[in-house]
């Protein structure tokens, strides 16, 4: 142990950088394993998918007195097949309809950054309510 710590010494290493080295580590292992809104660690696919939530959600109907977004039009299956599976298939960054899903919360996040006076906390997405099937006639 001796000729060790000697040989690290005259080479310009102190005694104390073998136990800063094994510390760093640790530090750089928690700082790159960052988290997302629904607490699952994030990479490069889920980052691309909560990039198109916010900005399909920033194409619906915001509600601020209830503090909540309102999705209308197709079906998440055909958003998911149709919509962002063509644009992801094309990055490389396709990810699975259920983990496509759970990144909604991370678009949630970002786009509460983006309105004026919205809480990430509170801020919810839901579907349109469908009990008003009232036939409309275009003139």
């Amino acid at each position: 142990m001796h000729r060790t710590v000697l040989s690290c010494v005259l080479r310009g290493h102190g005694p104390g950088d073998a136990a800063a080295e094994v510390l760093m580590k640790k530090m750089l292992t928690t700082v790159e394993a960052v988290l997302d809104a629904s607490g699952t660690r994030d990479n490069e696919k889920r980052g691309y998918a909560a990039h198109w939530w916010k900005n399909y959600l920033l194409l619906c109907d915001w509600l601020p007195n209830e503090d909540r977004i309102q999705i209308r039009g197709p079906t998440y299956a055909f958003l998911h097949q149709s919509v962002y599976g063509a644009a992801a298939k094309q990055a490389g960054k396709k990810l699975s309809y259920k983990t496509w899903m759970s990144c909604k919360a991370e678009g949630l996040v970002l786009v509460a950054a983006l309105l004026p006076g919205s809480d990430p906390k509170r801020l919810k997405a839901s579907r349109s309510a469908r009990h008003s099937k009232c036939a409309t006639t275009l003139m």
